[in-house]
């Protein structure tokens, strides 16, 4: 199960096109709850039209220790680099994105200022005797009733078929505490394996002052069949988040996720999916803008132990544990 559910999200849901991953990260890792942010791109196409620059992620993504953990360091850069490019041209959106997952070689993306485009071609063939070919298409668009974005993509790797198509929307709701709504519908076929995925995510933004504050509840249902063993479960899943103005060049970030399973295959009612998963998720992140160009980094949770030790620079760890991403809007 965990293969498909990692191709799932990974290949649906976190499309490398514009990976300003390090910003949402620390806000709770759901793009859609942020719909101004450029990660959106992927699951919403249409918001090509929204954006222009020149995008750089996955700077400094030494985690390991090189002499004495290398291949940490070599598994953490593996696809994590990624350069991006996207800009008007007589007003049309054009955008080109370049990475280092060793597959891509072709991704390009299109904007009408009314609808959006992604295509992405993949193909390999090295010296290990890896093959890998196929392709990837995105479409989406802002229509009366809220945003909407269809993703279809086909693979071979390896000798295994690929399939995966992902439909997702997002727009105003009237209910409760919530002012606005996201669903998803996603599935893969991953040679004779299968998942299939839906999600609903109710949220509001509460303007603090200097902060803008997240508070979304959601349900995510999963089914998979791997090696003809049926799997799933139903998750309720929490989102609390604040971004937060330090000064006018630099911002604070929090986000606290928690998931409940309300029911799960492997009959289990609680917090998480298993007695090893209390569900629970904290990550916070720095935003430096200055002007036209900003840095985002999500925090390594060892700083907030000792932050004299790392801010002097006593301490030799690592300020992030993740690479930094820096974009220039134009």
């Amino acid at each position: 199960m965990k293969n498909v559910t990692k191709i799932l999200t990974a290949v649906v849901l976190c499309a490398a096109l514009f990976a300003s991953d390090q910003r949402i990260s620390a806000l709770g890792g759901n793009a859609a709850l942020w719909p101004g942010d450029e990660a959106n791109i992927p699951a919403f196409p249409g918001s090509i039209n929204d954006h222009a620059m020149v995008q750089v992620s996955g700077v400094g993504w030494t985690l390991g220790d090189w002499d004495n953990d290398p291949v940490t360091a070599d598994t953490y850069a593996e696809g994590q680099e990624s350069a991006s490019i996207l800009f008007d041209k007589d007003g049309t959106s054009w955008g080109f994105t370049y990475d280092n997952d060793g597959l891509n070689w072709f991704n390009m993306m299109y904007g009408n200022g009314d609808m959006g485009l992604t295509i992405s071609m993949v193909s390999l063939d090295d010296d290990a005797g890896t093959e890998a070919s196929g392709f990837g298409l995105g479409w989406g668009q802002t229509m009366g009733f809220g945003d909407v974005g269809v993703n279809y993509a086909s693979y071979e790797v390896g000798g295994v078929d690929l399939s995966t198509i992902a439909v997702n929307w997002r727009g105003d709701l009237g209910f409760w505490v919530f002012d606005s709504m996201t669903a998803g519908f996603q599935m893969a076929d991953v040679g004779d394996d299968s998942a299939t995925m839906l999600n609903a995510t109710a949220f509001t933004h509460m303007d603090a002052g200097g902060a803008d504050v997240l508070f979304a509840m959601g349900v995510e249902n999963y089914s998979d069949e791997v090696g003809g063993v049926d799997d799933g479960y139903m998750h309720l899943q929490n989102t609390v988040a604040v971004e937060a103005n330090m000064t006018d060049w630099a911002t604070f970030r929090l986000g606290a996720t928690y998931a409940y399973q309300l029911s799960g295959e492997n009959d289990w009612t609680g917090p998480g999916g298993d007695l090893a998963d209390d569900g629970w998720s904290l990550s916070t992140g720095l935003g430096f803008n200055w002007g036209g160009l900003s840095a985002d980094y999500t925090i390594a949770q060892s700083f907030f132990n000792d932050p004299v030790s790392h801010i002097t620079g006593y301490d030799g760890d690592n300020l992030t544990e993740q690479g930094v991403t820096l974009t220039y809007k134009f």
